[in-house]
Formats: C-alpha cells, structure tokens, sequence
C-alpha cells in the first residue's frame, strides 16, 4: 500500500550560514515599502498596469491569492545576511491545486547588493528549504523584457517552459518551472 505524503510548510524561519529568511511581520511594513520603492524599476520590464495603494500593506495582508487560496499557504519573508536586510521573496505553498508544488511569486534582492552573488545565495537556501519540505516543483513567472531576472532564473536551473503569457499593453511574461531532485 502506498502512502501519498504531503509536504510540510515551510519554516517561518529558515536559516543557514549568513542567510535568512524571515516571516514578514507588520513590523517589516517600511523594510517592504523601502524595497517596493527601490525595487520599481522592474515594471519598466513586466508591464504590469495596476498597482496597489499601498502594496506592502497588501503584502502583509495577503491580499494577491489564487483562486480558491488560503492565507496560510502565501508565504511572505524578509530576506537577511548577517543581519542586513537584502530584500524579500513572497510564495505560494500548493500552487495551481497541486500540493507539491510552489510558485515563487517574487524574489527581489535591493539593486545595492545586486550582482554581488548574494541574490544566488539566498535563492540556494530557500530552494534547500522547500525540498526539504517534501515540495517537488517550483513555478515562478518572469517578463521577457527582463533579460538580467530571465538569466538568473535560467541560470538556476529553470528550463522548463511551462506558458507564455501576452499582455494587451504587448508584454509578455513567462512561466517556468524547475524540478527538484
């Protein structure tokens, strides 16, 4: 007899050598709006048209779920090494029905520690974590425009091509997904 394991959530802290992942607190509201702010730049690449009022508010509360989700399966973290604040990642634990699969909505590392290899560090722990965990699958979506985001994904083992998707405005984003092994 065969018995279906379920993944298990993700710890609300991950840590290993200098990085961190913390759960998003209300306490973290002007981290995230500093990083919202530095961060903007990205629409230039994904032309996304709607924008929150106040969008670390609606980080923190969850607002932005799948059909049918829970709260408790998004997942919002702030994201540390050695106690400076990089930026942060938020996820979807159960992505598109399938228990064993997370959507990695965002990961942003501040421009300041760009291109310093901190971004690949960060995304190796939090990979280690969600294996860990018994996930098999992670989707994330990226714009097509942002060649810098589309090569660190591609570079991170993301080959697999899942959709593309058109947007009116003549943006397009693409869905790729990476199996854990």
């Amino acid at each position: 007899m065969q018995v279906n394991i379920v993944p298990k959530r993700c710890s609300a802290h991950i840590k290993k050598d200098q990085i961190e992942f913390i759960e998003a607190t209300d306490n973290d509201k002007p981290f995230l709006e500093t990083c919202i702010k530095d961060l903007q730049y990205i629409i230039e690449y994904t032309g996304w048209e709607e924008s929150s009022e106040d969008e670390a508010k609606d980080l923190l509360d969850h607002v932005d779920l799948p059909k049918n989700g829970k709260k408790e399966n998004d997942r919002l973290y702030i994201i540390k090494k050695e106690g400076l604040c990089l930026g942060y990642c938020k996820f979807y634990e159960g992505a598109m029905n399938d228990p064993f699969k997370i959507f990695l909505g965002y990961m942003g590392i501040l421009k300041e520690y760009q291109k310093k290899g901190m971004g690949k560090e960060a995304y190796t722990v939090l990979e280690e974590e969600i294996k860990n965990n018994g996930y098999t699958v992670i989707r994330l979506n990226v714009g097509t425009r942002n060649i810098e985001a589309l090569s660190f994904w591609i570079r991170n083992g993301y080959r697999e091509i899942v959709s593309l998707i058109k947007y009116k405005n003549g943006y397009m984003d693409i869905n790729l997904e990476k199996r854990l092994t």
